[in-house]
């Protein structure tokens, strides 16, 4: 029996594989950020770099992988009769109740736990890092050097440049 080019399946099949492809790519992400989580909790900065540029990629992974599915996610909406810039929640809505309609409604909810994995992670990493640079701070104060930094990272306000040890020393 074939299946007529406007049966659900027909424009469900490609938004749930790109929805997979995406699930895929932030559970990377996800574990590239506890990667990078546990070297700093555990102080091997020197793979950081490495490690940063690891969550680099991933990132870019995910970007490309949402953009697939957005655009399969257009074209699901377009067959269900639905304006292009819905969410994931309408279009589940609009399928009958049915096996599609239920795969489509886990994929969703799967995704919203991973997404909140990613959230902890960032928030986990955010807060180490923060430590690190109160400590970072807290250690040129002692040595009478109070550097501060513009947003882009640059030094204001220093004379002649960084010094790593004190003059008086």
């Amino acid at each position: 029996m074939t299946e007529r080019a406007d049966t659900p399946s027909m424009w469900v099949d490609p938004l749930t594989t790109c929805l997979a492809t995406e699930h895929a790519a932030v559970e990377a992400l996800v574990y590239k950020l506890d990667q990078q989580h546990l070297l700093l909790a555990s102080g091997q900065h020197r793979w950081l770099p490495r490690a940063t540029a690891e969550v680099e990629q991933a990132v870019a992974d995910l970007q490309a992988s949402t953009r697939a599915r957005e655009e399969a996610a257009r074209s699901a909406a377009a067959a269900a009769g639905l304006p292009a810039m819905v969410d994931l929640g309408a279009i589940v809505d609009a399928l009958p109740e049915g096996a599609e309609r239920a795969a489509l409604a886990a994929r969703q909810q799967t995704m919203r736990s991973l997404v909140d994995q990613l959230g902890g992670s960032l928030s986990r990493n955010r807060e180490l890092l923060a430590r690190g640079m109160a400590a970072t701070s807290d250690a040129l104060a002692l040595l009478g050097t109070t550097p501060s930094y513009d947003a882009t990272g640059a030094v204001c306000g220093a004379s002649g440049g960084a010094r790593l040890v004190d003059a008086r020393a």
